[in-house]
């Protein structure tokens, strides 16, 4: 619980609805969960100086091209608010996009999306604990495999606020893959 929280809570903190959009400094912590090699270093140095139209046209255009590591970062962007409303909906779906293409980072963060305003109790989402919970656990073993440092040290940690059932149900999820 001790690396998982901290984390959470600095995914909450960002994505509070009363925050204005990111400042500078908070840009360059946000920016650690991002895909920033390749094609989207200018997007991912945008963003870190808080220009964040420009880093999104420059990552929505890229998402749109299925560029996964895009679809990653303009999740983030909707998570903390950078230059635009927070909209978790909006989060969720870029990440699983980004996920389901086999990147770690966007794996980790759905992981944390899924699971984190379940365990600090702010979830919009109650009637999906269940499956949120199995499914930040698979998603979060995915990105562990994957060699992911956040992943592979949280993964333990994700496992302690799981019920018996949400951890056969990622299991099986595994099994599936």
């Amino acid at each position: 619980m001790h690396r998982i929280v901290p984390v959470a809570l600095v995914l909450l903190a960002l994505a509070a609805p009363a925050r204005a959009a990111p400042d500078i400094y908070n840009a360059v912590l946000i920016k650690q969960f991002m895909v920033c090699d390749g094609a989207m270093a200018q997007g991912c140095e945008r963003f870190g100086t808080a220009d964040f139209k420009a880093a999104r046209a420059l990552f929505q255009r890229a998402a749109n091209q299925g560029h996964a590591g895009a679809q990653n970062n303009l999740g983030m962007m909707y998570e903390s608010g950078a230059g635009m409303p927070i909209d978790h909906a909006a989060a969720r779906q870029w990440f699983a996009k980004s996920a389901q293409a086999g990147v770690a980072m966007a794996r980790y963060n759905l992981a944390m999306l899924l699971a984190t305003a379940h365990i600090m109790q702010q979830s919009n989402r109650p009637q999906y604990r269940d499956a949120d919970m199995a499914a930040a656990y698979m998603w979060l073993t995915l990105a562990a495999q994957d060699g992911l440092a956040p992943a592979i040290e949280g993964k333990p940690e994700l496992a302690g606020f799981l019920t018996p059932a949400q951890a056969e149900a990622a299991k099986k999820m595994l099994r599936a893959r």
